[in-house]
């Protein structure tokens, strides 16, 4: 086995890239958990401010929705329509979007999970060696997640649904 020498160009080329990397990552946990997250997520902010902050983070909030503090997102792959109400303390895992439509309240501590992998095998079945896999959530007008309900990855819940309070939704939900 031959050792690499630290000056060969392709550990230089990676090596030269890394303060460019550090911004992004930066930038990233600078925009998404301090100001988004943390400042944002606030009580002392109001809803307008709040919501043209996650707006310019790249996320689609409408005006009449109530985006209320210390939600916490991953990622701005959301869409929440008119008259949509987000409890607080929800969180949103966001590897693929999701999307509240028209009149959907969101309870408190409620989470939305996008992000899974396939099953490991039998010795280690939360296996990191599998890709991870990314799936929407579409949750349909007029529909009432309760308190502390987590939707799985994939799930389309129907128009006007109430899901009852700590709730695990891992299939869809048909209308009413």
């Amino acid at each position: 086995m031959t050792d690499i020498p630290a000056t060969t160009p392709s550990n230089r080329a990676r090596f030269a890239d890394r303060p460019r990397r550090l911004f992004w990552r930066f930038r990233r946990f600078f925009i998404r958990d301090v100001l988004v997250n943390g400042l944002c997520g606030s009580i002392l902010v109001p809803q307008s401010f709040r919501r043209a902050s996650v707006n310019a983070w790249g996320a689609e909030v409408d005006a009449a929705c109530r985006l209320r503090q210390g939600n916490r997102f991953d990622s701005n792959l959301f869409s929440f329509c008119e008259n949509t109400w987000v409890a607080e303390s929800s969180f949103r895992n966001l590897g693929a979007g999701v999307t509240l439509e028209r009149n959907v309240c969101v309870g408190f501590g409620s989470t939305f999970i996008t992000r899974t992998h396939p099953i490991g095998p039998s010795d280690f079945r939360c296996w990191h060696g599998t890709p991870e896999i990314d799936l929407p959530i579409v949750v349909g007008e007029g529909s009432w997640l309760s308190a502390n309900v987590t939707v799985l990855p994939g799930v389309t819940i129907g128009n006007g649904c109430v899901i009852a309070a700590g709730a695990v939704v891992d299939r869809d939900c048909e209308p009413n």
